[in-house]
């Protein structure tokens, strides 16, 4: 058990701190603190606005001239408002928290389409990363060319910034205007702005190499365009994206005539494709096109019988996650399964068995049918051997996690196939799973790095610290850490209550609830 002895309670971080802020809030202005004798201090970060300073995670300078209001005072502008609540805050990291990422809200300030260039930059990043896992669903750290993950993050947080903008962005942006903006972020952004497009995006567009800042070619960044589309296949992952463009193919009807006719391009004369790479290929109209509510609810029922069926035991809960979770249109079925009593070893299997006797599952001998289990045992003792030893990252394996799941195609009513992810979590850890794999992935990125910056680790199973030569799981074994690194329970939390929700995650760490549409960084 961690050690609460040090603990203070963040409601009252300072005897008059409630009073301050509430005359403050309720006059509309800051009042002058020294009426309560209260000093605000200015407790550890992470990150300037600079990209190459802000992706090593270091702590950024002081900035005397702005404090009093804060350092971050200058972003009240981006994100609409101000509340001398924010002022103690350090990092951009946990300023981007307190925003709200609505794609609605984008489109009304007319930002919308800034967006969007900037998350086609950020997925032609992506289609450049050389991973091992070729259904290459999720970023995976230590893995690919640290550049192009660099640039991937660069263009992702960007995007983000600016759906969350609070003010219609032109050409005259400059890049102190909004968090994780350096100056060449800010160029393009202007660009994009000004014409709608970048010389950056239009080559990747078109195929071409592209130049980074200092004018030099990057060798590994021909054929974005091409990579891009043939990663949109289940199955498919930026390497063999990469092989099929170097041995000259340009579409899906180039792979379908080489599969038809022999591929004399490559050794053997055969086209370098797997079964489940043929069968995503065959079926990629059904696969690519957005998936109805119809569909979603023919997977849930289906999946909730094979349940039952195979357990024995009614009440499980499966809930829609990922995109569809935040309200966006997706192309295929995610969903966390939990159930509040029954234990949620060997179900996985069982369920595929069901799922497969019932033709709604396609089998794993003829397509994409892959199932992770039995890695939960222990779990958390790993966990904590990570975070006593700091061996832990909090902002790049999103969706790395030790639950049982199975990623497949799902055979509709009307005979169309879909990818279908399902996960399965106990019911102990159900929030934090629903948290992590409804995303969005730079959302979580946030989240995690700000735990991070708290001296605390974030994952899709718990939130834990370390205290002395103890690893501590929050809230079961003491407080969370404050910015600065102090042991306290956020109000209305105290050693009694327990995580029920998602909400309650986002208490611990110190920053506002938001519901999964409010959740859609890019």
């Amino acid at each position: 058990m961690c050690r609460e002895t040090t603990a203070h309670n963040w409601s009252d971080p300072a005897p008059t701190y409630s009073e301050w802020l509430e005359e403050s809030l309720a006059l509309g202005s800051k009042v002058d603190e020294q009426q309560y004798k209260l000093e605000l201090e200015y407790c550890g970060g992470s990150e300037t606005s600079e990209e190459e300073v802000s992706l090593s995670g270091k702590v950024a300078p002081s900035d005397t001239a702005s404090s009093q209001a804060g350092r971050l005072y200058k972003y009240k502008r981006w994100l609409g408002h101000w509340s001398p609540a924010y002022d103690p805050i350090r990092t951009e990291t946990e300023l981007a928290l307190h925003a709200i990422y609505s794609e609605d809200i984008s489109k009304c300030m007319g930002n919308e389409p800034i967006v969007q260039a900037l998350k086609e930059l950020m997925k032609y990043e992506m289609a450049m990363l050389i991973t091992e896992d070729e259904d290459d669903k999720s970023l995976r750290a230590g893995t690919g060319s640290r550049g192009n993950h660099d640039n991937s993050l660069v263009y992702s947080r960007a995007a983000a910034m600016v759906r969350a903008c609070q003010f219609k962005i032109d050409d005259s942006l400059q890049p102190d205007d909004i968090p994780f903006c350096g100056h060449a972020t800010a160029n393009k952004i202007k660009d994009i702005a000004r014409t709608g497009t970048t010389e950056v995006l239009e080559a990747h567009r078109s195929d071409q190499v592209v130049n980074d800042s200092s004018g030099t070619p990057r060798p590994d960044t021909g054929g974005g365009a091409t990579k891009k589309l043939f990663m949109q296949l289940p199955g498919v992952g930026a390497k063999t994206a990469k092989i099929w463009f170097d041995l000259g193919y340009r579409s899906y009807e180039d792979l379908e005539e080489a599969i038809d006719s022999g591929d004399v391009r490559s050794e053997g004369g055969r086209l370098p494709i797997g079964f489940e790479q043929a069968f995503s290929l065959q079926h990629r109209q059904d696969l690519l096109e957005a998936l109805p509510t119809s569909d979603l609810q023919d997977m849930q029922t289906a999946v909730m019988e094979a349940l039952t069926h195979a357990t024995g035991v009614e009440g499980w809960k499966m809930i829609v996650v990922g995109g569809g979770r935040r309200s966006l249109p997706s192309h295929d079925g995610d969903f966390v399964i939990t159930h509040p009593t029954r234990s949620t070893e060997g179900v996985v299997r069982m369920l595929v068995d069901r799922l497969v006797e019932k033709k709604k599952l396609v089998s794993s001998r003829q397509a994409m049918c892959r199932i992770s289990e039995g890695r939960m045992g222990a779990h958390l003792d790993h966990m904590r051997q990570h975070v006593l030893h700091g061996t832990t990252t909090n902002s790049n394996n999103i969706a790395v996690d030790r639950f049982d799941k199975v990623f497949g195609m799902f055979i509709t009513q009307d005979g169309k196939i879909r990818r279908m992810d399902l996960i399965i979590t106990p019911h102990e850890e159900y929030p934090f799973c629903l948290l992590g794999w409804t995303g969005s992935k730079q959302y979580l990125r946030f989240l995690r790095q700000h735990a991070g910056n708290c001296n605390m680790y974030l994952n899709s199973h718990r939130l834990m610290r370390r205290e002395g030569q103890q690893s501590c799981i929050v809230p079961e074994d003491g407080p969370p850490l404050d910015r600065s690194g102090k042991p306290g329970w956020p109000p209305g939390w105290d050693e009694k209550r327990v995580v029920k929700d998602e909400g309650d995650i986002m208490e611990l760490l110190g920053v506002p609830r938001r519901e999964p549409h409010e959740r859609n960084c890019p």
